[in-house]
């Protein structure tokens, strides 16, 4: 079972919540979410190599040895929720671009619209 009271423990859980909150807020800044999106990629990316590390020194900061060479823990505690975040966000991008559409849809028929009136103006 996890031990909650350590340390470590809580400044993950701190660490998640804290990322989650930032990506919330942020999220209809396009460019900022890019950042996020590439930090956690690269922290899932790294998640196998902190895993080992992690088990080998689990001594120098925990009570018990979380790490097993299966990365139970690490997958669960560590890369589940940066991966709720990234599939969180790639929906986020998703619905940016649609917006996106629709507001370049809608110049491009303007400009039409404006193009068709000059012309009817200039014939008439």
């Amino acid at each position: 079972a996890v031990d909650w009271s350590e340390r470590w423990v809580k400044a993950l859980v701190a660490g998640h919540a804290v990322l989650w909150i930032v990506t919330l807020c942020t999220r209809k800044r396009f460019n900022f979410q890019i950042g996020v999106f590439f930090l956690v990629c690269a922290l899932v990316w790294a998640s196998e190599t902190l895993n080992t590390l992690a088990h080998k020194n689990w001594r120098s900061f925990s009570t018990q040895d979380y790490f097993d060479s299966a990365g139970f823990f690490t997958a669960v505690m560590y890369s589940g929720p940066l991966l709720l975040l990234a599939m969180l966000q790639m929906m986020n991008f998703l619905a940016l671009s649609a917006e996106l559409l629709v507001v370049v849809k809608k110049n491009e028929f303007k400009q039409q619209r404006e193009a068709n009136a000059a012309a009817t103006a200039v014939a008439g």
